[in-house]
């Protein structure tokens, strides 16, 4: 084989090798490109990192996913870096996020989802990412015909669970005149898991087993409102609401 032959195999086992590290390196730090619960959770998350947990669905059919959106992360490290991350949604709507650097305490979170469904407005959301503690996102895209404008309220509340497997939740939307919206409302699950069922109502699991969620936060964010009506429900054992520290007595009626 001449020379030149011989060093043009050469060059090109080289490039295949140059790419086959540099696209290990991108898995490596995008880890999770349309993935589920698991994508993040098994085999732990390294200290001073953490992870994003998200499904994009639809506000006015919560039980609808949106494949095929375009979600970007976006994030400070704590030496004060920039560092942004582009995944796409699966079938499922799903998408995950691993090794996220959050330092010892936590770390600012911008999300932006444009969906491929003209019907569907795009949305971002901003939230704290705690240390060493996932957080999950459902992304509820609102329809392109509605006005964020019109929300004044937004509540979530413990109900009751007939099958009384796990804590389940309502979180709804009310315009100024108290008027309830058929709109399910963006939430982030501080160390937990979200399952939303087919009648709006959602349970709050545990991301891991050694984690207990800590919070769900509802809000109807949009493009065009830059404060929109948010509200955060703590949590503790296991998903339940935290007690009252200071509750109202009890009065008695009777004589």
């Amino acid at each position: 084989m001449p020379t030149a032959g011989i060093q043009q195999n050469r060059m090109r086992k080289h490039s295949k090798l140059l790419l086959a590290l540099i696209w290990s390196g991108i898995a490596f730090l995008l880890d999770g490109c349309g993935g589920g619960i698991s994508s993040f959770t098994g085999g732990g998350i390294p200290p001073g990192r953490s992870a994003v947990l998200g499904q994009v669905i639809q506000a006015a059919n919560p039980t609808a996913p949106v494949p095929g959106a375009t979600v970007t992360i976006t994030t400070s490290t704590p030496n004060g870096q920039f560092l942004s991350y582009r995944v796409y949604t699966d079938s499922s709507g799903q998408f995950s996020i691993n090794g996220i650097p959050t330092g010892s305490v936590e770390s600012p979170v911008t999300i932006q989802v444009q969906p491929n469904d003209m019907s569907l407005q795009s949305q971002h959301v901003s939230f704290l990412l705690a240390n060493n503690r996932p957080t999950q996102v459902v992304i509820a895209l609102l329809p392109a015909n509605f006005n964020a404008a019109n929300v004044a309220k937004i509540t979530i509340t413990q109900v009751s669970n007939p099958s009384g497997n796990a804590p389940l939740y309502k979180a709804q939307v009310y315009d100024a005149q108290g008027n309830l919206l058929a709109i399910f409302p963006t939430l982030i699950v501080d160390g937990g898991v979200a399952a939303v069922n087919t009648n709006g109502t959602f349970t709050v699991a545990g991301a891991a087993a050694n984690i207990t969620p800590q919070s769900i936060t509802a809000t109807v964010p949009s493009d065009n409102i830059p404060n929109p009506p948010t509200t955060t429900l703590p949590l503790s054992n296991g998903g339940k609401p935290t007690p009252d520290p200071n509750p109202i007595p009890a009065t008695s009626s009777g004589p």
